[in-house]
């Protein structure tokens, strides 16, 4: 009786649950295996605390499955709402230096994450990206360009240290590129 009060009061402590007294307490690494394959590491490493809390076990191949997964998520696109409509942003800069419009071809002939839906973002969604660039993570303090092409011709950037917007014009022909895509809901 006490082992099923104290694996009740460990399970709500970690936030994951009531759940029902499992012997030899496998249900826990099954749960866990679940949520990886779900791709959900943080409910994985509950599970799996709770089973090397109870049996006093580690699975080492438990342990690197998480760990895989924890460093597969932190180099999987990011994502984030805008206008009420999801996004997968890069999780970083297209490597080389952009100009003009070449960022545009960039993002549009792009295949990453399975997905060749990219695009280079406009004005509104480089501004959103900006307000939301360390939630995101990977942004330089350099100008980043945008799909948007003002009435003179020009393309506008924004400067990811201060948030100024300019043209092509006025900032040169370097900039970075970040990608983006529409997550259909």
């Amino acid at each position: 009786m006490k082992i099923l009060k104290y694996t009740m009061v460990l399970a709500m402590l970690l936030g994951i649950g009531t759940f029902a007294m499992a012997q030899d307490y496998s249900e826990y690494l099954d749960l866990a295996m679940e949520k990886l394959k779900a791709k959900d590491c943080d409910a994985a490493q509950k599970y799996y605390n709770v089973y090397k809390e109870l049996t006093g076990k580690s699975v080492l191949s438990v342990e690197v499955l998480i760990e895989d997964c924890k460093s597969a998520s932190a180099n999987a696109p990011k994502q984030i709402q805008i206008n009420y409509q999801d996004y997968e942003v890069l999780p970083g800069d297209l490597d080389g230096d952009y100009g003009g419009q070449d960022g545009n071809k960039a993002c549009d002939e792009l295949t990453a994450f399975g997905k060749s839906d990219w695009h280079l973002p406009t004005h509104s969604e480089l501004d959103a990206l900006y307000n939301h660039k360390n939630e995101i993570g990977g942004f330089k303090d350099a100008y980043y360009e945008s799909s948007t092409v003002n009435s003179r011709g020009f393309v506008l950037f924004q400067n990811f240290r201060n948030g100024k917007i300019g043209t092509d014009r006025e900032f040169g022909a370097s900039v970075r590129v970040r990608c983006i895509r529409k997550v259909n809901n």
